[in-house]
């Protein structure tokens, strides 16, 4: 801050400095510290609304998950019950009683006399003696 005269007499002028104002205050500095607050301020409302929302997102998706789990397990008891009673018709039409009923609905009916048949005889290489020997094997005997 410097002082000159004024062109009018008795009159004193003041000549500020580009920084300084009336009192001389530096008013540069106090202007950065009010919007280093403002900055501040807006910068902390800002993470504020970031964590907020994503809390929301993950208290949302805990929502969605925990009502798929609650259909997950619904459908697993009517699945069980599903199996159990599907379970129980095939016992059922696996029984004998069942298997003679459905048989006499088809006209089939028991045999009157039982009768065992007897084990055919082992195996000999007589079928295959004419293959064998218009494939050339002569130790076939037969040919």
């Amino acid at each position: 801050m410097s002082y000159r005269l004024s062109p009018e007499p008795g009159r004193l002028d003041v000549v500020l400095d580009d920084d300084e104002d009336i009192l001389g205050a530096r008013a540069r500095p106090q202007r950065r510290r009010r919007s280093r607050g403002v900055h501040l301020l807006l910068a902390a409302v800002v993470l504020l609304a970031l964590v907020g929302t994503a809390y929301v997102a993950q208290v949302a998706r805990g929502t969605a998950i925990t009502y798929q789990i609650a259909a997950q397990q619904v459908r697993e008891v009517s699945l069980a019950s599903t199996a159990q009673a599907l379970g129980e018709q095939l016992d059922q039409v696996q029984s004998a009683g069942a298997t003679s009923r459905r048989a006499a609905g088809l006209g089939m009916a028991p045999p009157t006399r039982w009768t065992v048949m007897p084990a055919p005889p082992a195996a000999s290489l007589a079928p295959l003696v004419p293959v064998l020997c218009a494939l050339g094997d002569r130790a076939a005997g037969g040919c």
